[in-house]
């Protein structure tokens, strides 16, 4: 009899019982987890050193950075008070780049859309400003 009563009790406490995933899944990603988990006033810092923000800042920059292989290439661009992706990437490029493209900013982080591909597009329509970081992709 206590067993039939102990019984919708227990599977009441296990049904309630949190989900453990979220710690858990970043446990070996620092940056995710301080996404996760902590206050970010710049999510540039999550990359890059304040000074390095602050210097391209003072420079009107932005920092592009490509992975060739196992080399990473950075370069500073020129950026004023803000261009379009686009520009960041003819001067980048010397041409738009038709891979995915993240601007990681003081508050956002944006990408390139690999489901509804239109490069032109996408590139225009995002602002790169003095401080940013552009991380270009390899193509799929």
């Amino acid at each position: 009899m206590r067993r039939a009563l102990l019984y919708p009790i227990i599977m009441f406490l296990v049904g309630c019982q949190p989900v453990r995933l979220a710690k858990d899944q970043f446990r070996d990603d620092p940056v995710g987890a301080k996404i996760e988990w902590h206050p970010t006033w710049d999510l540039r810092s999550l990359f890059l050193t304040s000074d390095k923000i602050e210097q391209l800042e003072q420079n009107r920059a932005c920092l592009v950075e490509q992975r060739v292989g196992k080399k990473t290439i950075r370069r500073e661009i020129a950026v004023g008070a803000g261009s379009s992706l686009g520009q960041v990437i003819l001067m980048y490029w010397g041409t738009l780049y038709d891979g995915q493209i993240k601007v990681v900013s003081r508050d956002a982080i944006t990408q390139t859309s690999l489901i509804n591909f239109n490069p032109a597009e996408q590139q225009a329509n995002i602002t790169v400003r003095p401080g940013d970081l552009v991380f270009i992709e390899g193509r799929i």
